[in-house]
């Protein structure tokens, strides 16, 4: 059986040179689930497994430079953002050890697997999609049993070339996967905004689902999950049970949770009456879902924060995104949240093509105008699969290959610059954080909640 060494980096971090606690500079807010599933598979499969976070070390390349020659393979896992950081790490590891194998996965693989390769040179295999189904026989391969060029769903070096195999097909029943390997993380502290806990710790994640079953334009979950696929709600109590001997809160990845309100509901109702106690964080869930009685649900079951995509504050503009959802269908969800105790959290994007200043205006004065208790403004991108990226490969604005391609950035009929997009991001997180009215808000739903959480991450920050 073979020893295998899991890693993951963070954007924005120097590996090496770093004087300072890396975790206190800009910790990754939850656990790599992705790392934590192929790490359930190998050791079911009776494979030694490590796992290193990086980006929570404070001597992370002294740290792998003392136990790189105990194992047989290294897994990184790759997102959009950390792919240079990645590169710089498997450089530092072939230098090291030249012979031992590097597979890279996650999100920027399935996106663009061959420029993940090309940008990752020290890589020797790279994972599209989900990897549970072969990681086995990648593992099986680079031990001399069997080749790499019957595995479906890799990209692999040969000859000097980027080789790939024929697709990989996805689970199409997400039950049959096991829990992800949270033992493997027990060591690090996750769940932090501004050095400040947002829930109970320790913390830790989960998937339900995979994909969403609408098609916002400037969204590609279609492109990298696929068809919308589900866990059952009795897979995912057992789950919880699990959770629950050793987690005090959890953060649930879905993109769009609530969506079926009728397994959201059974979920629910099977937490509270199995006793189950932590707290739940729903970080991605649509305003078209807001129902009295699953919100009175949710409460009792714990939900704690509720993390809203409500994008914009012209109905133009939404209609434009193809959400489907209305501005009054927004304030019911936020007013329906607030009303149950339960802390949101309200993302927003600037930049649509068509956007004018006056709706980009619309939209800040419109969060402000919402009683929040968090708010997240983002610059538009246009992400590969999804159908603003399409319409851009068309119209000629982007190149094909580009993958994450910030609007304002190219000649994209926009009407601001990359600079006064980002501008404004700034000027409206200043605005929305530092009103008198808003700090006000929350001490009062501090003291009334007993939790003063947003507070402590307010101060932090300052």
């Amino acid at each position: 059986m073979a020893n295998v060494l899991l890693l993951r980096t963070f954007k924005g971090i120097s590996l090496f040179k770093e004087k300072k606690s890396l975790k206190k500079i800009h910790p990754p807010f939850a656990p790599p689930l992705s790392l934590l599933y192929l790490a359930s598979v190998l050791e079911k499969s009776g494979h030694n497994v490590d796992f290193i976070d990086v980006s929570c070390e404070s001597k992370p390349g002294d740290k792998i430079n003392l136990i790189i020659d105990r194992y047989d393979s290294i897994i990184i896992t790759v997102l959009p953002g950390n792919q240079y950081e990645t590169a710089s790490l498997s450089q530092f590891i072939k230098k090291k050890n030249p012979n031992i194998p590097i597979i890279i996965e996650g999100l920027y693989c399935t996106i663009d697997p061959i420029n993940a390769m090309e940008i990752i040179q020290s890589a020797d295999l790279c994972i599209k999609g989900e990897g549970e189904c072969v990681i086995n026989d990648i593992i099986k391969a680079f031990d001399g049993i069997g080749s790499l060029k019957d595995i479906p769903g890799i990209y692999y070096r040969k000859d000097d070339q980027i080789k790939n195999t024929i697709s990989s097909i996805p689970f199409k029943d997400l039950d049959e996967k096991p829990f992800p390997a949270r033992h493997l993380v027990k060591q690090y502290d996750y769940g932090m905004v501004n050095g400040i806990h947002l829930c109970k710790p320790p913390f830790t994640s989960m998937i339900t689902s995979k994909g969403c079953p609408n098609n916002c334009r400037f969204c590609n979950s279609h492109y990298i999950n696929g068809s919308y696929r589900q866990r059952t709600s009795e897979n995912i109590i057992q789950e919880f049970k699990e959770i629950n001997d050793e987690y005090n809160s959890v953060m649930i990845e879905d993109d769009n949770f609530l969506f079926d309100k009728k397994r959201a509901w059974n979920i629910f109702d099977s937490l509270i009456r199995e006793g189950i106690d932590v707290e739940i964080f729903i970080a991605g869930a649509r305003v078209d879902s807001a129902d009295r009685d699953l919100y009175e649900k949710m409460a009792k079951a714990g939900v704690k924060f509720i993390s809203f995509g409500i994008e914009s504050g012209n109905q133009e503009i939404l209609n434009y995104y193809n959400k489907k959802v209305t501005l009054s269908q927004v304030r019911k969800a936020i007013n329906l949240s607030i009303e149950m105790n339960i802390i949101t959290w309200g993302n927003f994007i600037f930049g649509a093509p068509v956007e004018t200043r006056e709706q980009l205006q619309e939209t800040l004065e419109f969060s402000l105008s919402l009683a929040l208790d968090m708010a997240f403004y983002r610059h538009l991108s246009y992400q590969r699969g999804s159908n603003l990226w399409e319409n851009a490969i068309s119209d000629h604005i982007i190149d094909k290959n580009d993958n994450f391609k910030l609007v304002g950035s190219c000649n994209t009929g926009s009407s601001f610059t990359e600079v006064e997009l980002s501008n404004f991001c700034r000027k409206a997180f200043k605005r929305f954080y530092c009103r008198p009215s808003y700090l006000l808000q929350e001490i009062i739903r501090c003291i009334s909640r007993n939790d003063f959480t947003i507070i402590r991450s307010l101060y932090s920050a300052l």
